[in-house]
């Protein structure tokens, strides 16, 4: 198994590979260490600030290879309420089947998998894990970040944050008028 500290600002990345034959020994661990980039971890609404760390293990299971770890990373974010920068911790579970089978190729196949796992084509003798790591981080990403449970968010008139201070705006009228337009939805 490979997998080395990189250069973090290097767009040159030696790819992460677990070489089959070495798991017929028994299992692997298969520390992780790299930066978002090598593994193009990207998202429009966080960006990430630690490497990825963890620990997935590797596994021979008749002629399917069976990963299974946890992925740890930083992201920052804006809260949904309220705007302001939040950082989010990352802890994303790995479960990936790598299966030598060519049928695995065809696009309308290429996410199977059981509720818990994805299935993934490897060529019979080294896996390249970079696209199931970014998958699974991905997938844990929260999908309404907040600053904290309790945030009060933006006024709806003037814009200021309510976490700070209460504004001057009269939001009792605006709640009436709310209320009687919903009021004169008729549903069938």
């Amino acid at each position: 198994m490979k997998s080395k500290n990189r250069n973090q600002g290097s767009a040159d990345f030696e790819p992460i590979l677990v070489h089959v034959r070495d798991l017929h020994a028994g299992p692997q661990d298969l520390k992780v260490n790299c930066s978002p980039e090598q593994i193009e971890l990207a998202d429009n609404e966080f960006r990430f600030t630690s490497p990825v760390r963890g620990t997935v293990r590797f596994s021979i299971a008749g002629n399917k290879v069976m990963a299974k770890g946890q992925l740890e990373t930083e992201a920052i974010s804006g809260c949904v309420r309220c705007l302001q920068p939040v950082s989010v911790s990352i802890k994303a579970p790995v479960d990936v089947i790598f299966d030598h089978d060519e049928e695995l190729l065809k696009p309308e196949l290429e996410f199977l998998g059981a509720e818990d796992s994805t299935i993934a084509y490897f060529d019979g003798e080294t896996i390249k894990p970079e696209q199931q790591f970014r998958e699974s981080i991905m997938l844990d990403l929260p999908p309404l970040p907040l600053c904290r449970p309790d945030c009060k968010g933006l006024c709806p008139q003037c814009g200021a944050d309510l976490n700070s201070a209460p504004c001057n705006c009269d939001r009792k009228s605006q709640d009436i008028g709310w209320k009687s337009a919903l009021k004169q939805i008729k549903l069938d």
